[in-house]
């Protein structure tokens, strides 16, 4: 009787599916095949007059609960209070920025805060507008040019024609936020002269944002982690200024 009724539910839909909610219309669907029997005719036909009812009442109440809505964040050049190299008072240097590369636990959309020294947490609702590491990427290369005077810093895949003056090459070990809302950086990072290859220089920088007190929003979190990202773009600047005669 199952495969009947089944049948039977198949045959309805499939003259109109807004019927369905007529149990008139079923029952007598079901008569056509065979199916119901006199004396349990009223009862089930009391059923579905109750049932289909409160399923269409219940789909609807489901269909408007309230979403989370999920929110995007980027991050964006800083706007220094003044370059390293005054405008037009050098000949432009050159800078390739050759391979940045993020932890596995950043390469993912949710932006990752850390709430204790083993536990990571994945914000489902506050996501990445995109790339994080790309983001990285434009955003080094604008912040180099901004603060060494100089459109000529180029960033993989798109390799120079010739070597630049200055090769760097990145591994960002840490870049979230603690349990307080602060944001911190860690990179290991290398300078080495675009000629030759020659390491300049290696070490390993660590920043920390402000603390943002007892109540911060995801916002000032992302705010604070630019913020970061601009101050190693200037430590990278003025290591170059120093080697400028590796050029």
């Amino acid at each position: 009787m199952s495969r009947l009724l089944i049948q039977a539910m198949r045959l309805n839909c499939s003259r109109d599916r807004a019927k369905i909610t007529s149990p008139n219309l079923f029952i007598k669907t079901l008569k056509t095949l065979g199916i119901l029997q006199t004396e349990c005719e009223l009862i089930l036909t009391r059923s579905l007059k109750i049932l289909i009812p409160a399923v269409v009442v219940l789909s609807g109440c489901l269909g408007t609960h309230p979403v989370t809505p999920t929110r995007y964040y980027l991050l964006n050049p800083v706007e220094y209070d003044s370059p390293l190299v005054p405008a037009g008072s050098v000949a432009p240097l050159s800078v390739e920025i050759a391979a940045l590369h993020l932890p596995q636990y950043l390469e993912k959309p949710q932006i990752v805060t850390r709430t204790s020294r083993n536990r990571l947490v994945m914000d489902e609702y506050r996501q990445w507008g995109g790339n994080l590491r790309k983001n990285m990427m434009r955003v080094l290369s604008q912040n180099l040019s901004r603060l060494l005077d100089t459109a000529h810093v180029a960033m993989v895949p798109f390799r120079p024609p010739v070597p630049s003056d200055f090769r760097i090459e990145a591994e960002v070990m840490r870049f979230e936020a603690d349990e307080k809302g602060r944001p911190w950086l860690t990179v290991h990072w290398r300078l080495s002269r675009g000629a030759d290859g020659r390491t300049l220089a290696t070490e390993v920088t660590v920043l920390k944002g402000p603390d943002p007190g007892e109540s911060y929003s995801m916002e000032e979190i992302v705010s604070g982690m630019e913020w970061l990202w601009g101050e190693f773009a200037a430590i990278l600047g003025r290591e170059i200024l120093a080697r400028g005669n590796a050029r």
